[in-house]
C-alpha cells in the first residue's frame, strides 16, 4: 500500500506512535500562532527518515512534498525525535535472565536445525537475524 511505501510503516503503526507523542510539550507553545498538527510533524519526520539519505537534499525533497521549507523539515524532525526519546523507558526494555536464556536456547536450536553448526561462518546477529558472511575471493 502507498502509505506503507511512503512512510515505511503501516497506518496503524503511525496512528499508534502518534497517540503516544501527540500530547508531548514539544508540540505546544504559548505563541499566538499555534504549531502545525503533531500528526503532520510526525509524517514529515517519518518521511525524512524513510528517504534514502538524510542529507540537505532529502530535506528539500520532503519539504517540497509537504509544502514546507528545508528548515521546517529539520525543526519538525527534531521535535518528533525529542518526543520519541521521552518514550525510551516505556518501550526499550532489557530482557530478564529468563528471557535471555530462552532467546539463547532458541537461537542455538535454530542454528542447529538449519545445519549451520554453532554459528559456522557467522560473526554476529542483527535484530536476531543471522547474517551470512561470504568468503572473500582472495585469501
Amino acid at each position: 500500500d502507498r502509505f506503507q511505501q511512503f512512510f515505511r510503516m503501516s497506518k496503524e503503526s503511525f496512528l499508534h506512535i502518534h497517540s503516544k507523542i501527540k500530547d508531548h510539550l514539544v508540540f505546544h507553545n504559548n505563541s499566538k500562532n499555534p504549531q502545525v498538527a503533531s500528526s503532520k510533524q510526525l509524517a514529515v519526520c517519518l518521511r525524512r527518515l524513510a528517504c534514502e539519505s538524510s542529507t540537505a537534499g532529502s530535506n528539500m525533497n520532503v519539504g517540497q512534498v509537504f509544502g514546507i521549507g528545508d528548515g521546517t523539515v529539520t525543526l519538525y524532525t527534531h521535535r518528533v525525535l525529542l518526543a520519541l526519546m521521552d518514550l525510551w523507558e516505556e518501550v526499550v526494555q532489557w530482557p530478564s535472565r529468563e528471557q535471555w536464556a530462552a532467546m539463547k536456547a532458541r537461537l542455538l536450536e535454530d542454528a542447529r536445525g538449519l545445519g549451520w553448526g554453532l554459528f559456522r561462518n557467522y560473526i554476529g546477529l542483527l535484530d536476531g537475524t543471522l547474517v551470512p558472511i561470504k568468503c572473500c575471493l582472495y585469501q
